[in-house]
């Protein structure tokens, strides 16, 4: 087994084999002997290292151990030995051939280029990197500027920030797309220094042109004014976008631990809840997977993410994020699932009648009353109208009453119990087990307020309508519900009748073979409403409706003491469309 020792290699910390690193330094130690003699020795020199330790980095930064022999020799033969140039010195200029790995086209980079930046080297690097003149992209950054509202200076400091600038030899050979090895890399550099010998000759003439040389002092000065402030708001928004980000999913965290505390804090109290909405096998077995996959995942991919954030770890497994996410979207699933299966358990609707005859009230008048709601101290779990006690599920709010005229002579009472469920059959059984307790005492109905399905059944929307028919001159009183009942509907289409006031309901002739149901709403002194129908045997033609139009609006209660005038009629009429219209 080799050694491995750590080396430092260009300000970079390299973990190589020892016999690689014996490799490694007689190929230093041999362009040292091949580039002593030439022009800026020490800056090829360090531009050969660094861009060794650059390739060494990139090698180890894709999960490689260490540097081995055949990571150097790569490099080596990548670069190029000395040998390959001894005679092109002599030659007119040509690189000499190498292999394949040698000849292939290298990749292009982009850098800001120094050497001929305006401002920031932007429009240089771009004209390098797509072999174009510099000059086209000032002259589109200067149109965008001037004619798009700001966008070219927004779009050139971006670029600014975001490119880095080529300062060794190695990156400008990328920038240009040419080869990085040793030749081109001494003559970037003899290049350079031949550049700056011109410009220290041109000293002189600098000196004579002061004005133009103290403009370039103030044009220098305020490109680094430009380009520190430019840093400085870059490395800003940075940080205030990762602090922004950050404060986020430790909000976004917070709220899914505490609706999972609260979800398994209440589980207790949801159980009896699970066992009246969920069918037993694939819909119970599914319900906490689904809690656990869909809030228990996000939790822990955003610990990880705030952990890593927190401590400066970086990501050392990639199938973790894979995996959290494939088991997210199986609770997805999951919950698709479950849904689905729910919504066929409501798919299928029934209704079931039952009429009961009731006593004939000794006055003539039937008083219908809500039963009392007594408070249940075994009450188990209560969600809306949803209430699950030891042995039975009520629901309140669901009994619906409304009026009709009897055709038998004798007060009635239709219950229609209705119900969904998975099929037909499991709908009209839910229906059925439906308990409604109707009491009468001589003159007063007891409705209830709620209705309860046995213990064991399931909740699919059950309700129950209360029918109460009235015989010809009978009336019923429907009394103060304190808003319990959902409808009060007197043989009408109007699901908004409010129902907080007194209600008296009569059956009288029409004089013409019909029935007449006229009601009476009674609240303040503010608030007497009345409402009329008419039920004739046949229709009578147009114009005997158009002369009875005055007969069919007069109503016959003296003890009201209402008006017979035609005007005051139509007023009151009006005022009651008005109320129902506008009430809540």
């Amino acid at each position: 087994m080799k050694k491995i020792i750590n080396i430092n290699l260009s300000a970079r910390l390299i973990p190589i084999e020892d016999s690689a690193y014996e490799i490694l330094r007689q190929y230093l130690e041999s362009l040292r002997r091949h580039f002593s003699k030439e022009e800026g020795a020490e800056e090829i020199q360090s531009d050969i290292e660094s861009r060794i330790a650059e390739l060494f980095h990139d090698k180890l930064k894709n999960g490689a151990h260490c540097i081995t022999d055949e990571d150097v020799q790569t490099v080596i033969t990548s670069i190029g030995r000395p040998e390959q140039f001894e005679g092109s010195d002599e030659s007119s200029g040509q690189t000499p051939p190498a292999d394949d790995l040698y000849s292939r086209r290298p990749r292009k980079r982009l850098y800001r280029d120094p050497d001929t930046k305006v401002l920031g080297g932007v429009c240089g690097g771009l004209g390098n990197y797509f072999s174009v003149d510099p000059v086209i992209f000032r002259i589109i950054f200067a149109l965008l500027a001037i004619g798009g509202f700001g966008t070219g200076v927004l779009v050139y400091f971006i670029l600014w920030v975001a490119t880095p600038e080529a300062n060794t030899a190695a990156e400008k050979l990328e920038m240009r797309g040419e080869r990085v090895d040793l030749n081109n890399i001494k003559t970037t550099i003899q290049e350079e220094i031949s550049q700056i010998k011109g410009n220290v000759g041109k000293v002189g003439d600098d000196i004579k042109n002061f004005t133009y040389g103290r403009g370039r002092q103030v044009g220098n000065g305020i490109e680094r004014f430009f380009h520190s402030l430019v840093d400085i708001l870059g490395k800003t928004l940075i940080l205030v976008t990762k602090g922004i980000f950050f404060f986020l999913a430790v909000v976004i965290l917070f709220c899914l631990i505490i609706a999972a505390v609260a979800i398994a804090a209440s589980s207790a109290a949801i159980f009896p809840f699970k066992e009246v909405m969920l069918e037993p096998g694939l819909q119970t077995a599914l319900i906490w997977p689904v809690f656990a996959l869909l809030l228990g995942i996000p939790i822990v991919a955003l610990v990880i993410f705030i952990v890593r954030k927190i401590t400066g770890i970086k990501q050392s497994n990639r199938f973790v994020g894979a995996s959290l996410g494939i088991l997210w979207l199986i609770g997805v699933v999951c919950t698709i699932c479950l849904a689905v299966s729910i919504v066929k358990d409501f798919r299928a609707f029934d209704r079931e009648k039952e009429n009961i005859t009731l006593k004939m009230p000794s006055q003539g008048k039937l008083i219908v009353k809500q039963q009392g709601w007594q408070d249940d101290e075994n009450m188990h779990f209560m969600m809306g109208d949803l209430i699950v006690d030891e042995d039975t599920v009520v629901l309140q709010d669901a009994v619906e009453v409304r009026t009709e005229s009897s055709r038998t002579g004798n007060f009635e009472v239709e219950v229609q119990r209705s119900s969904r469920g998975h099929n037909l059959s499991e709908a009209r059984r839910l229906a059925q087990e439906i308990a409604v307790n109707l009491r009468q005492e001589d003159s007063i109905l007891y409705i209830p307020r709620n209705i309860s399905i046995p213990k064991g059944s399931h909740f699919r929307v059950q309700d129950v309508k209360v029918i109460i028919y009235v015989p010809e001159g009978k009336s019923v009183d429907l009394q103060d519900t304190n808003n319990h009942y959902h409808h009060i509907r007197i043989n009408d289409e109007n699901d908004n009748d409010d129902n907080d006031d007194d209600t008296d309901v009569n059956i009288d002739s029409d004089g013409n073979g019909g029935v007449k149901i006229e009601t009476h709403h009674h609240g303040n002194s503010d608030s007497l409403h009345e409402n009329f129908r008419y039920h004739s045997k046949p229709a009578a033609p147009k114009e005997e409706i158009d002369s009875d139009t005055d007969k069919q609006r007069t109503p016959v209660d003296n003890s009201k003491g209402t008006s017979s005038t035609p005007q005051i009629k139509v007023t009151s009429v009006m005022l009651y469309g008005l109320y129902n219209l506008f009430r809540p």
